[in-house]
């Protein structure tokens, strides 16, 4: 299952949209498959009755702000701790240079990244996965993509 971020809220992305699409061309499967839009507006209960195996999160604007809100909220909202993803350590942010809303030259290294999270074949497989994801956080968090809007609204 994959979540599109955005300051606030998250959405969920089919295989129709970017992203879904990427996750597609690895190989990997996408609860949302028979779905004909983009992006779909779905409430947890729905998402869990799919009990998705992996969970991937992508931020579409303000990555500082999303990375935060999906920390908060995965460790906050009771429900994501019943979510079989959850409970295997197998949810991962993705690095929002690569997972947009729309298409970047850079889906080579997209690719890349979503191999060992969709086939670990050994342990470092799955470290690799890890630190990619943690990776991702940190440059997300590290964007200050809020301060640069901020200045940008304020005409600074």
């Amino acid at each position: 299952m994959i979540l599109m971020g955005l300051p606030g809220s998250y959405i969920i992305a089919t295989p129709n949209s970017y992203v879904g699409s990427l996750v597609e061309l690895a190989g990997g499967e996408n609860v949302y498959s028979d779905e004909e839009q983009e992006f779909l507006t779905v409430n947890t209960e729905d998402m869990k009755t799919k009990e998705p195996d992996i969970i991937l999160r992508a931020a579409h604007a303000l990555p500082d702000q999303v990375v935060e809100m999906f920390q908060k909220d995965f460790a906050e909202n009771d429900i994501w701790q019943h979510f079989e993803a959850v409970k295997n350590g197998r949810v991962y942010d993705l690095t929002y240079e690569y997972f947009g809303m729309s298409a970047t030259f850079r889906y080579p290294q997209a690719l890349e990244e979503l191999q060992p999270i969709l086939y670990p074949e050994s342990e470092a497989d799955a470290q690799k996965a890890r630190d990619n994801s943690d990776g991702a956080q940190k440059k997300a968090k590290d964007s200050k993509a809020t301060e640069i809007y901020e200045e940008q609204k304020d005409g600074r």
